[in-house]
C-alpha cells in the first residue's frame, strides 16, 4: 500500500507571481552587475559613514543567490563612489561618498554664515512674553521656554519633539516675533 499525500495547488496566479518574483530578482542581479552604485547610494542615504558590512547587508537585501552575491560584492567594494575615511581599531575601513561630504560642507557653510554678527536675530524677552500673551496664549510653558531659547542671541538653536507636540506652532510664533 502506497501512501498518498495530499497535494496543495496554489493555482495559476501563485505560479505567475512566483515567476514574476524570480524574473524581478534576476533583473536586479543583471542591473547590479552593470552598475552597483545605487546600492552604495542607498547605504550613504542612511548613514554618513559606513563599513563594508553595511554595503554587504544592503546587497543581501536585494540579492539572494550566493553566486550572484559573490560576483557583485567586489564591485560594490571597488565603487568609485566610495571615499575612505579611516579604520576602526579592528581594521574595518570606514567609507563615505563625495555627495555626503559635499552636503556636510554645505551645512557647515550655512552654520558658519549664521555666526556673522549681521545675522543676529535676538529678540528681547519682554517682547516675546507680550507676543505669547497676546497671540499665542495656547503655547505650553515648555513651548514658551523653547521660544525664548530659539530667539535669544545664540544664532543657532534646535527644536526637537515628537510628532504633534507643537513644533510648528512654536516656529510660527518665532517667525512672527
Amino acid at each position: 500500500d502506497a501512501q498518498v499525500a495530499p497535494q496543495i495547488h496554489a493555482g495559476v496566479k501563485a505560479t505567475t507571481l512566483g515567476e514574476r518574483t524570480r524574473q524581478a530578482c534576476a533583473e536586479r542581479v543583471r542591473t547590479l552587475r552593470i552598475d552597483p552604485d545605487p546600492s552604495v547610494e542607498r547605504v550613504a542615504d542612511k548613514k554618513a559613514v559606513f563599513t563594508r558590512h553595511d554595503l554587504l547587508r544592503e546587497l543581501a537585501r536585494h540579492v539572494v543567490d550566493r553566486e550572484a552575491f559573490s560576483a557583485i560584492a567586489p564591485l560594490l567594494e571597488t565603487s568609485p563612489l566610495l571615499v575612505g575615511v579611516g579604520e576602526s581599531i579592528g581594521g574595518d575601513r570606514y567609507y563615505t561618498t563625495d555627495a555626503t561630504i559635499e552636503t556636510e560642507m554645505r551645512l557647515r557653510g550655512y552654520a558658519e554664515s549664521m555666526l556673522s554678527p549681521s545675522r543676529q536675530h535676538a529678540i528681547d524677552e519682554a517682547s516675546i512674553r507680550r507676543l505669547t500673551a497676546r497671540d499665542y496664549a495656547y503655547l505650553s510653558d515648555e513651548q514658551r521656554d523653547a521660544l525664548l531659547h530659539i530667539t535669544d542671541a545664540r544664532r543657532l538653536a534646535v527644536v526637537v519633539g515628537l510628532a504633534g507636540t507643537g513644533q510648528s506652532s512654536l516656529l510660527a510664533a518665532a517667525n512672527r516675533a
